[in-house]
């Protein structure tokens, strides 16, 4: 084969998934909450922003701490919430895909849409008590 020839072939780098892989991905159960967790999360994080002209430039975020100022964050950190539950989600999707296990799989799958909805009633309840509507 000549030099023109190889240089005329191009290569593509594609991703295929293994057929055992797809199957796995296929088969992944309760996928409509994983569908309402996205939506949630999506939903959660676009109501921050648009409201975000409602509240006050801190927030209390982290109840956790002592009362002081060190509660207090920036509004933008409002989102916070939501985008740990949506990597909790998608970890747990991950690992779902890899699980043998049925039981493990709805287990993952329920808790990460636990996550999830109590992320967004956090986020919620915080908007509410802090913004002014």
């Amino acid at each position: 084969m000549s030099i023109s020839k190889k240089t005329k072939k191009r290569r593509t780098l594609r991703f295929k998934i293994p057929k055992k892989s797809q199957e796995q991905i296929e088969n992944i159960p309760l996928k409509h909450l994983i569908y309402i967790s996205l939506a949630i999360n999506i939903l959660v994080i676009l109501s921050v922003l648009f409201l975000k002209k409602f509240l006050p430039p801190v927030i209390p975020l982290y109840y956790g701490l002592a009362k002081s100022e060190a509660q207090l964050t920036k509004q933008a950190y409002l989102v916070v919430p939501s985008l740990t539950s949506f990597i909790v989600l998608l970890t747990n999707i991950f690992f779902s895909i890899f699980s043998d296990n049925d039981y493990l799989k709805k287990t993952l799958i329920i808790g990460a849409f636990a996550v999830t909805f109590l992320s967004a009633i956090t986020t919620i309840k915080i908007t509410f008590l802090v913004g002014s509507f």
